[in-house]
């Protein structure tokens, strides 16, 4: 959207709807469910490997980690979790994910996350994951 401003054309808002480039309906549930199989695995050369070589990862109590440090923390392996409300967007070669997870340990319990994947050089990269608080429900 644009607004004349004095005389001159200025951006007002910007709304990034996708390309049409990128099936993410049918993409985002299977990249996703590699993402969570690697990071469930326990096996860092796993996540390594489905990670960009910027990834960041965002924690629930508002700690910002590398790759490298959250690697280094070390991680429990386990079953990969369920995923709930699964909702993806993409542009270009972006391609943003939001949805609940359901550990089998705490099934009253959900934890909201969002994972941003990056095809590089073909294939689909993790390049961020939030973590927010568990919720009751």
């Amino acid at each position: 959207m644009f607004q004349d401003i004095g005389g001159q054309w200025k951006i007002q808002a910007l709304a990034a709807l996708g390309t049409g480039e990128n099936d993410v309906n049918s993409v985002a549930p299977g990249v996703l469910a590699q993402w969570l199989a690697a990071t469930s695995s326990g096996d860092a050369a796993r996540v390594r490997n489905f990670a960009a070589a910027d990834f960041q990862r965002q924690e629930a109590d508002g700690k910002g980690v590398s790759l490298e440090d959250w690697l280094a923390r070390g991680f429990v392996a386990g079953p990969p979790p369920a995923v709930e409300r699964l909702v993806a967007t993409s542009f270009s070669n972006t391609m943003v994910v939001r949805y609940n997870l359901r550990f089998s340990g705490s099934p009253g319990r959900f934890e909201p996350r969002l994972t941003v994947f990056q095809r590089i050089n073909g294939e689909w990269k993790a390049a961020g994951d939030a973590i927010f608080a568990a919720i009751d429900g």
